[in-house]
């Protein structure tokens, strides 16, 4: 009879809880004991599927601790080992692998599929090293399988130019030896290279290759392969090999994504559609998805989505725990049946009536599932698969602590020591994980393992908590617990929290730990933590929990949370819009915190459409005592307003536990001061669980409510109902809002949600303006058949025979806005008169209803003749149009944002005729949708086309001096009209633009003929003149400057106008050009000058005259001005002037000034070839050092200089002395240069060599001599060639 667990079972001696490519090789059937989960499925299918679609690559991601290297290993052997055993597999897993897969992988099995894995990235961050990485791997596998490789990929291109070129390469490295940490100066030769490469750890071979790329590119040659080389070769690779795909599975791959994140373009082409026609698929594996590395929605993470299909490696528990059991080999089957089955019923009440009902239903574990897993009680198995995926490293897994077998697991010794009938080790409890996750020495420096270990060494010295304690285990599951909720913040589940019932449950079974809650209250009162709610929380130290801060915070931490939840609850009353929810600590309320009283109703008229419900709330009992007299006097004081104060009858937050308040304030408090993200978020998380348990006390069916609702008056009681539920204050509520809004037809929704919705508006205005549905089937006729019960129809004398019925009341208020805006030979803005019904007593809203009402109400303007206009055109007024225009305004809602507005009018006959006469004019194409408004629009630019921008303004005068123009007063009239016309806003309320354009129908239609006699003035030729004449009376002297100029095409016509051309207003209002005029005169004298100066007869306008005088003073002059200006102070000036393309007013007049005073200066300083002036000031500068040079050595020294003008003084001067140093030491080699030539009677040596068949360094006794002397002859030879 077996006594001990390890005579029952054992760890599998070939199980790896963490695989690796040593370890699934250690023995040819070691992968065989790989369980294939649903996940590891699914991902073979997608594979097999990107195989056949060839579109994308497969991206495989999962948490540490998921098995994702030992999947990835396992897909190389299905692809690459031995039949048999592959076979085998599938055979022993036909449950698991369903047929189709298996039939997938025979088929490219049968193709001969290359598969490569390789893993880890720390020593790859760059594209090409990622390319390298990827062509040795495929070339190590190749051999091993004895497959043919073609030559020269990159790394092989690399060595074989090292060996073809050894000596010119290593010279090459010995110049940029400082710039190279891996291919230090004891590499000689290129057989060190190759070995140290195929030999040396991956760190060092990248940064070996690295550095011999440097050398390469140091000396312009360029060897490292580009992705589509790569793609080629493997290309080759599969045609010699006869391959179906190439497969290559990079493990570990985080570490590049996190390094080349910002271009990972070499990533993408790795998987575009040559990859793809080349047969590979490149598969990486990381730890997390994409969009955990990359900006959700930036083009790297859109591309690499794009090309890469996620697969994500995720083991439910239920699966974890099923691969748990199967790492076992059972030694006593039989025995261990009887015995699991004894154990199972003394722990199974635990999973029933406990965690079953606790555990999230995504989980989708069962009894079974914790059965199969015994003897780890089911409390320990669950706190041990989500703790694995919170602390530690990728080897903190679930299968780790069951399978490590090196000493260290506890797991291990708990087979040791415990057995079914061993008192106290009959079940592994959760205390039994504390050495896993607290102590081993791989753990590393998680901060929040350490703060909870050093927590519990702290306590436990303090208190003389004895090893194997109950009260040691205790306190050991409760930080177990703790980290676990720190580790996880707000997102723990309750079953995974340090609770007293968790804690409880945990040792349910155990045969020393008893009486857990007394073992849990003595730990308190050792201070080794504080139980609140039934919660145990970890005391803070090191920092001051003050709970006084938040104590009157009733409203803004739980008030307006509970407010949310309120207001969700009435927004399922339907009119969502229309209510405002604001939740208080009732005993604080005080009417300042009603805030945007207007949108209630507060003035006169009554403002807004909106309805306020003050929820008040009790914090204690006390509170429920004196809210019901708050509620009454706030009603009272904010009468006449539409307030519905609101609160729980009898209802607080402490109901159920008078220190809820202060332990929901410690708990706020303790989230304030800890330090620790995750404690933190364990703390809010709690807080949280408070709240959410009285929200859903709140908003139950069954709390009791009173509601108080203001009088009309001050002096009148309000109205107090009790007993109201969340169900019948939707009645309440509708009732009320109809006595606000009594001129509303807003019964007649019927609760219609659709109709609350600001949704397909136009639409439901149609339908309202019609009767009909706009399409065939949807909510619309179907309301109109409902409407039609209630009496409401579309008959032609409906309003008539129902004038009290609020629809009939809402057609009267429209047909009131139509007579006083188009009756009074306006124009309508549907938008502004909505605004009036925003308002009480009709409240409208943005709305479907809304659309229809006012559709219903304005559907007789259909019968009027009306016309809509958006100010450029001008159309019937039809049912498309009016309901276009009802949509605009109730989806502006009041905001006066309507682009284009379209507005209702009625044309008259004098803007009919001022449509059509104007039109004609001007030349203009117009069809009949065209209003006064289009045409004014139009005219700016066809004046702009017609005349160049000449202002309409000129012509009035020049008919008026047109003596035989017998009409002209009446043609001045209109011209004079329209320039006053055309400015004006369309907008203006005054209706004045609308009586001008009639004003000037009236006279075009009362003088036939009048618009021919006007058009005749609208050409080229009358405004040239009109303007000319405007001109000559205003600037006599410019035309004949003009003339001087050689000006013959009318430029300073042009100048003007230019300056005006910004100004939308030239074209119609006269304005003061006396400062152009004055600016085009003095541009004109500036010409002439320029052309004096530069000796040119020809026309230039100024900007060219302006440009020949900064190209003559800062490009062809090459002395600093700086030096010039110190002696003639006006330069400084002049540099600025000629350098400001808008010059005008009184520089321009300066401008001027300085050309014509200082024109002999300005001649000597930048006109004259001598240049002696310039020279002069230069050798006077320099000084005494330059007194050598003669004046044509500074000719032939500035004449060498690239620029210089714009330089400063300082810097010019150490220029300048640099430059006559060279100059000096050039003159010395001239003399020898000409010494060679007369002796030799040759032009250069190379000439003489050639001449002679001997080296020129035979005329020289002296080898050393011959090169010193040779190089500076042809030095000087280039300089002066040059």
């Amino acid at each position: 009879m077996a006594t001990f667990y390890k005579e029952f079972f054992q760890p599998k001696p070939d199980y790896k809880p963490v695989m690796t490519k040593e370890g699934i090789n250690a023995s040819p059937e070691t992968w065989l004991s790989f369980y294939p989960h649903q996940t590891f499925v699914r991902i073979l299918e997608t594979l097999f599927q990107k195989f056949e679609s060839g579109d994308r690559s497969v991206w495989i991601y999962g948490a540490y601790g998921t098995g994702k290297s030992h999947a990835a290993l396992v897909i190389q052997k299905l692809f690459m080992d031995d039949e048999s055993r592959v076979k085998k597999y599938c055979t022993s897993f036909k449950k698991e692998i369903p047929t189709p897969i298996v039939d997938s992988l025979k088929k490219w099995r049968k193709q001969k599929s290359l598969v490569v894995y390789r893993s880890g990235t720390d020593q790859v961050s760059t594209p090409q090293q990622l390319l390298v990485g990827i062509e040795r791997s495929i070339r190590e596998e190749c051999r091993a399988m004895g497959y043919k490789v073609p030559n020269l990929s990159g790394y092989e291109a690399l060595l074989s130019r090292i060996e073809r070129d050894e000596k010119i390469f290593f010279a090459k490295r010995d110049e940029i030896q400082s710039e190279l940490g891996y291919l230090t100066a004891d590499i000689t030769k290129y057989s060190q290279i190759k070995a140290r490469c195929e030999k040396e750890d991956g760190r060092y071979a990248y940064g070996l290759l690295e550095d011999v790329e440097k050398v390469f590119e140091y000396d312009n040659v360029f060897l490292m392969p580009g992705t589509e080389k790569v793609l080629d070769w493997i290309k080759e690779i599969r045609e010699a090999n006869g391959l179906g795909k190439v497969v290559f599975i990079w493990d570990e791959f985080s570490s590049y994504i996190e390094h080349a994140k910002g271009d990972l373009k070499t990533f993408e082409k790795l998987a575009e559609e040559k990859a793809q026609q080349c047969g590979f698929h490149f598969v990486p594996v990381t730890h997390m998805d994409l969009n955990a590395f990359l900006a959700v929605g930036s083009e790297s993470a859109k591309k690499a989505n794009d090309r890469y299909t996620p697969c994500p490696l995720q083991i439910p528990a239920n699966q974890v725990f099923k691969l748990g059991a199967h790492a076992f080999t059972h030694l006593k089957e039989e025995e261990w049946k009887l015995e699991h089955d004894k154990l199972w019923s003394n722990v199974s009440p635990v999973v029933d009536s406990y965690m079953l009902k606790h555990m999230p239903s995504s989980e989708a574990v069962g009894a079974d599932d914790f059965k199969q897993i015994l003897p780890l009680h089911p409390m320990s198995a669950y706190l041990l698969r989500h703790m694995s995926e919170k602390v530690g490293s990728n080897a903190r897994s679930f299968f780790d602590y069951l399978c490590v077998t090196n000493g260290q697991s506890e797991f291990q010794k708990f087979l040791d020591e415990g057995g079914p009938a061993v008192p106290n080790h009959q079940y592994l409890m959760v205390d039994y994980l504390w050495r896993y996750f607290m102590e081993r020495p791989d753990l590393g420096l998680d901060a929040a393992v350490r703060d909870i270990e050093a927590d519990f060494n702290a306590k436990k010295a303090a208190n003389n908590l004895a090893d194997g304690s109950p009260e040691e285990r205790v306190y050991k599951a409760v930080l177990l617990y703790s980290l676990m909720e720190k580790k996880s913040g707000q997102s723990v589940q309750e079953l995974l929290s340090p609770t007293v019932e968790n804690i409880e449950r945990s040792f349910y079974g155990d045969g020393t730990v008893v009486n857990v809650r007394s073992i849990l209250k003595g730990l308190e009162e050792k201070n080794c933590f504080s139980i609140v709610s039934d919660r145990v929380m970890p005391l803070i130290s090191g920092a001051k929990v003050d709970p006084s801060k938040f104590r009157g915070e009733f409203t803004s931490l739980v008030a307006s949370e509970i407010g949310n939840d309120i207001k969700k609850r009435v927004d399922s009353y339907g009119d969502t819009a229309r209510y405002e929810v604001r939740a208080y600590h009732g005993p604080d309320f005080k009417p300042s915190d009603v805030k945007n009283r207007t949108d209630f109703g507060e003035g006169t008229p009554k403002g807004g459409n909106k309805i306020l419900i003050n929820c008040l709330l009790a914090c204690n009992h006390e509170g429920t005592i004196s809210i019901p007299e708050k509620a009454r006097q706030m009603a009272k004081q904010f009468s006449g307003m539409r307030i519905v104060f609101l609160y729980l009858t009898n209802v607080s937050f402490c109901d159920e536990n008078e220190a809820l308040w202060e332990d929901y304030i410690l708990l706020r408090a303790q989230a304030d001061a800890a330090t620790d993200q995750g404690m933190r978020g364990a703390y809010e998380g709690r807080a949280k669980k408070i709240l959410d348990k009285w929200k859903d006390k709140v908003c139950s069916g069954s709390t009791d409510i009173t509601i108080v609702i203001p009088a009309e008056n001050a002096s009148d009681e309000p109205t107090i109902e009790q007993g109201v539920t969340w169900l019948s204050l939707k009645t309440k509520l509708n009732a009320q809002k109809l006595r606000w809004f009594y001129s509303s037809p807003d019964k007649f929704t019927f609760d219609n949600q659709q109709l609350y919705k600001p949704m397909a508006l136009k639409a439901w205005a149609q339908t309202g303006l019609t009767g009909q549905s706009p399409i065939n089937g949807g909510p619309y006729k179907g309301y109109v058949q409902r409407l039609a019960t209630q009496g409401v129809t579309f008959a032609d004398d409906w309003f008539e025979n129902n004038p009290d019925h609020p629809f009939a009341k809402l057609r009267d208020f429209w047909e009131k806005k139509r007579q006083n805006t188009i009756g009074q030979n306006g124009v309508c803005s549907v938008r502004r008169q909505y605004k009036e019904l925003m308002r009480a007593p009709y409240g409208f809203e943005k709305n479907a209803f809304t659309a229809f009402a006012i559709g219903f109400a304005m559907r007789n303007w259909l019968t009027k003749n009306l016309q809509w206009t958006d100010d450029r055109i001008s159309q019937p007024l039809d049912v498309a149009s009016l309901s276009e225009i009802i949509e605009a305004v109730v989806l502006d809602d009041g905001e006066d944002k309507i682009k284009d507005e379209k507005k209702i009018c009625r044309l008259s006959e004098e803007e009919k005729t001022f449509t059509k006469q104007v039109a004609e004019i001007f030349s203009l194409s117009i069809d009949k949708s065209a209003t006064p408004e289009s045409v004014l629009a139009k005219i700016g630019e066809r004046i702009r086309v017609l005349t160049g921008n000449i202002p309409l303004w000129v012509l009035p005068q020049y008919i008026r001096d047109q003596k035989t123009e017998t009409a002209a007063d009446n043609i001045c009239k209109v011209v004079e009209s329209l320039c006053e016309v055309i400015p004006m806003s369309s907008k203006s309320k005054d209706g004045s633009k609308t009586e001008k354009v009639k004003a000037i129908g009236d006279i075009l239609l009362r003088n036939e003929g009048l618009c021919a006699a006007i058009q005749k003035y609208i050409t080229p030729e009358v405004f040239t003149n009109a303007f000319d004449k405007y001109i000559g009376m205003k600037a006599p002297e410019l035309p004949k400057k003009a003339a001087d100029a050689g000006d013959l095409g009318g430029e300073y016509r042009k100048a003007i106008i230019a300056r005006f051309s910004m100004d939308a207003s030239w074209l119609w209002n006269e304005v003061d050009v006396s400062g152009v005029l004055k600016d085009v005169e003095n541009q004109y004298k500036f010409i002439l000058a320029m052309q004096e100066l530069f000796s040119v007869s020809s026309w230039m306008n100024f900007e060219t005259a302006q440009e020949k005088l900064r190209c003559a003073m800062t490009e062809h002059n090459k002395i600093s001005l700086d030096i010039l200006a110190a002696t003639y102070p006006f330069v400084a000036e002049l540099e600025e002037q000629v350098k400001d393309g808008k010059i005008q007013g009184e520089s321009l007049e300066k401008l001027c000034l300085s050309v014509v005073t200082q024109k002999n200066v300005i001649q000597a300083l930048f006109r004259d070839p001598a240049m002696k002036e310039p020279i002069a000031i230069l050798v006077k500068n320099l000084g005494e050092e330059v007194a050598d040079i003669t004046a044509d050595e500074w000719k032939q020294l500035l004449g060498a200089r690239q620029s210089g003008a714009e330089l400063g003084e300082v810097d010019f001067r150490d220029a300048m002395f640099t430059q006559i140093k060279t100059f000096r030491e050039k003159s010395e080699g001239r003399k020898l240069m000409l010494l060679w030539k007369e002796k030799t009677e040759s032009e250069h040596p190379d000439r003489w060599s050639a001449m002679h068949a001997y080296p020129a360094d035979v005329l020289f006794a002296s080898p050393s001599d011959a090169q010193m002397v040779l190089d500076t002859i042809r030095e000087q030879l280039n300089f002066f060639m040059d």
